[in-house]
This record gives C-alpha cells, sequence and structure tokens, in this order.
C-alpha cells in the first residue's frame, strides 16, 4: 500500500500531466461534424489566433458565409436573399462582432459576412454547398417583362416581333430597365402578346 506522501505525489504528477494534455485541446463553440483539417500544423506547432485548423459543420445552424459586403452596399439592398437550386431561401445578415473584425483587420485577414436562414432551411440545403447570393438594389412591381433576346435594335429603337396566326409582325416598343436576361417592356406590348424570341 502506497504511503501518504506517495499518493500526493502521484495526484501532484496526474495534475501536471492534466495540465499538459489541456494545452493539446481543441475547443469548438459547438458540437459539430468535422468537415476538413489542416495537414500543415503538426504536434507542437504554435499556431496564430484565428488560423482555420479544423472546419466543423453544425447541421442544425446552417449558414451562408460571402466576401466581405459593405455596409453601404447592404444597406441600399431592397432585399437579399439566396438562390439555391432554383429555390429562393430567405437570409438575414448576422451580426458583426466588433473585436473579431478589429482582430482580424489587424492580423490582415479578410472579414467574411455571415447570413442566416429565415426559418429552418429545408433538406436540400446541406453544408459545403456553394449557394448564390443575391443583393436586389432596385425592384419594379407589376411590370411587363420579356426575354432580352426578343428584343431587337436598329436606328429606329427597339422592336420585337409579334406572333400572330402563326405568323411575324413587327412592332415598336419602348424598353425599361435592361439585363442579360429580361427586358422591361414599358410601351407597346400588353399581357398576353406573344412574341418571337430568337434562340
Amino acid at each position: 500500500i502506497p504511503s501518504m506522501t506517495r499518493v500526493r505525489q502521484y495526484a501532484d504528477e496526474l495534475e501536471t500531466l492534466e495540465k499538459e494534455i489541456e494545452k493539446n485541446v481543441l475547443y469548438a463553440p459547438f458540437d459539430g461534424r468535422v468537415v476538413y483539417m489542416s495537414a500543415e500544423w503538426g504536434h507542437g506547432d504554435y499556431v496564430g489566433a484565428f488560423t482555420p485548423l479544423i472546419y466543423l459543420a453544425d447541421d442544425t445552424q446552417l449558414s451562408i458565409a460571402s466576401e466581405f459586403i459593405s455596409s453601404v452596399e447592404l444597406a441600399g439592398a431592397v432585399e437579399i436573399y439566396a438562390l439555391l437550386g432554383g429555390n429562393r431561401y430567405e437570409v438575414e445578415q448576422r451580426e458583426i462582432d466588433p473585436d473579431e473584425y478589429a482582430a482580424k483587420l489587424l492580423s490582415g485577414e479578410q472579414m467574411d459576412i455571415i447570413f442566416d436562414f429565415v426559418g429552418q432551411a429545408d433538406e436540400a440545403v446541406q453544408p459545403g454547398q456553394y449557394v448564390g447570393l443575391c443583393l436586389v438594389r432596385h425592384a419594379i412591381e407589376d411590370t411587363l417583362l420579356i426575354p432580352s433576346n426578343a428584343v431587337f435594335h436598329d436606328e429606329g429603337g427597339a422592336y420585337v416581333y409579334l406572333v400572330e396566326d402563326g405568323e411575324r409582325k413587327r412592332s415598336e416598343i419602348k424598353c425599361g430597365l435592361i439585363t442579360e436576361w429580361t427586358t422591361e417592356v414599358i410601351g407597346g406590348l400588353k399581357e398576353g402578346d406573344v412574341v418571337y424570341v430568337q434562340e
């Protein structure tokens, strides 16, 4: 049977070893699934603050990380949403922690902007997917849109070909907002008109 002195000595050694082990333990802010581990680091290496070592996925708290977007640009958006697989998801920007922002700025790192899904995202949203983050700067309601490749131009202006009884008939139009995919028509067409769309 060990003496009390020896028992105290074992207890002190155990406490010292536990403190050493504590130096080799990483703590995450949540329980999650490991989706990536950096192979750059080995036993005994020193790691700077905010250096990614292990990426965890919290499948219950999915969010979108975006490159930095200025607060002016975000404030000027009429609406912000995400697109994934043709589905639209409402999102809201997560508040930036001032201390984290300052630390990353001082270390020369780029600060990501995080967007959280409004409500619970459906099963189509999985960790690691890429999504389109849409910032709408201008919005027009109750307008007539046609595909941009249905619009033709010449010295007289913009026109379309109306399809009536299988025949194409030129019709002058007045355009509003034009994007690569759609053109707003503010004159010359009415809802229900059929136009020729070039390939």
